[in-house]
């Protein structure tokens, strides 16, 4: 697969992560994990956690750009598991963060930079 086909199959399988909160678009950081092929919410964690730390750097509100997945208030990456849903199948909470559009391109950025610097 050529690499202009590569990143036109990536950016459809993006869009189509999509969905709506509010009148905004918005991504599940856990549907991206999968999209962008890590297997553990940890390691992808920390891409979402450096994407917020990028927004703040810039002097861009990351209160309005990441959310607890239902959407009633910001996410922090220093809350771990605050308010996250029971995990049904026991053990941890499953935590999971809405992200605008900015946000899930800067998560997707880093983590695929991140990717790149260990091959």
């Amino acid at each position: 697969m050529s690499k202009s086909n590569e990143i036109a199959k990536l950016f459809t399988s993006f869009e189509d992560c999509k969905f709506k909160h509010d009148v905004a678009e918005a991504w599940g950081a856990r549907d991206l994990m999968v999209l962008l092929g890590y297997d553990r919410w940890e390691n992808f964690r920390e891409a979402v956690k450096r994407a917020w730390d990028s927004c703040k750097a810039a002097k861009i509100d990351p209160d309005v750009n990441f959310l607890v997945l239902d959407g009633t208030r910001s996410w922090r990456p220093d809350e771990v598991f605050r308010g996250a849903t029971k995990n049904p199948q026991g053990g941890r909470p499953s935590e999971d963060v809405m992200l605008t559009r900015r946000a899930a391109y800067l998560a997707t950025l880093d983590a695929n930079q991140i990717r790149l610097t260990r091959a």
